[in-house]
Order: C-alpha cells, then sequence, then structure tokens
C-alpha cells in the first residue's frame, strides 16, 4: 500500500508542481489517506493484541524436561502435559523398552 501511495504521490506532484494545490479535493488522495489511517489503526490494535498475549505468556507454566546441561526447557506446558510441543513429541517418539 506504501509503494501505491508514493506512486500516486509521485503522480499528483509531476501532474500539478504547484505545491498549494489541495490534493485532499481528489478521491483518490482522500481514499489513500483513510487506507493509510485504517492501515495505523489496525497496526496498533495488533501490537496491543500482541503485547497482551505476550503478559499472558510469561505466566504460563514451564516444561519439566530437564536437559543434558542440567538446564530446564523454558518453553510453556501444553494443556493438560508436563511437557511443552517439541518434548511431549519426543516422549510419544521413543521406542517403547522391550523386557525380552
Amino acid at each position: 500500500m506504501y509503494k501505491a501511495f508514493q506512486a500516486y504521490k509521485e503522480f499528483i506532484q509531476a501532474r500539478y508542481p504547484d505545491p498549494y494545490i489541495d490534493a485532499m479535493r481528489f478521491k483518490e488522495h482522500r481514499l489513500f489517506a483513510k487506507t493509510l489511517k485504517w492501515g495505523e489503526r489496525l497496526a496498533r490494535e495488533r501490537a496491543e493484541t500482541d503485547r497482551k498475549n505476550l503478559e499472558k505468556a510469561q505466566f504460563a507454566e514451564r516444561c519439566e524436561h530437564i536437559h543434558a546441561s542440567g538446564a530446564r526447557c523454558g518453553s510453556p506446558k501444553m494443556n493438560g502435559g508436563l511437557f511443552c510441543y517439541k518434548h511431549q513429541r519426543m516422549e510419544e517418539a521413543r521406542a517403547m523398552k522391550l523386557d525380552l
């Protein structure tokens, strides 16, 4: 959208070199201005949603897997499980121990 707006702006400047011409009288320019404001509003809303989700994620319970170095995995647990997605899948894929 930004590239299209810049191309339109260059078109207006080339066609009407007088800087005092009111560009807002053009329907296309008003449309671009509204679209840019709408995009900015959506970006602000998305940033706020992301911030709230990150705050929630900070309080999530953590995976109980312990690495070989002794450090714990820092990923959030899956619902109803002890491990994160990766370690849960690793546990499921582990070969069953056969007692012969």
